[in-house]
């Protein structure tokens, strides 16, 4: 295990649920209180998701090169790790009747632990779990 990884990682991570959990609460109870909270559970993913993908990339990973493959491999990562976030959020929320801040930790945690393990042994890895499409 690389620890100076995966403690990169979980800062990161850290960050970036701050920031959906902070984009989430601003836009829930202030801006746009009247919205489906679903929808404004997708737009703060939107903006974590941005600096996720740049801190991973740069800070956890140090990858400077460009690469398209990795770029293509991260977003389809994040895509269905925000689908995760999204379904639970909408499950937990609109049809269990959690809590909505609550939930936010729950949908979040869940696609945390899912991304580590994608990064980790697909996106970022050098070994073969890749699919041969997502090479350049």
């Amino acid at each position: 295990m690389d620890w100076k990884k995966f403690i990169r990682f979980i800062f990161v991570g850290g960050i970036s649920f701050l920031i959906y959990f902070f984009a989430y609460l601003l836009l829930s109870r202030v801006v746009l209180r009247q919205v489906n909270a679903t929808v404004l559970n997708v737009i703060a993913i939107c903006v974590s998701m941005l600096f996720n993908f740049l801190a991973h990339r740069r800070w956890t990973y140090e990858v400077q090169e460009k690469h398209i493959g990795q770029v293509v491999r991260y977003f389809f990562v994040v895509l269905f790790a925000s689908a995760i976030q999204i379904g639970v959020f909408y499950i937990g929320f609109e049809i269990l009747h959690v809590h909505d801040l609550f939930i936010t930790v729950i949908a979040a945690g869940v696609s945390a632990i899912f991304s580590f393990l994608a990064h980790r042994y697909f996106t970022f890895s050098s070994y073969s779990l890749r699919v041969s499409i997502f090479e350049s």
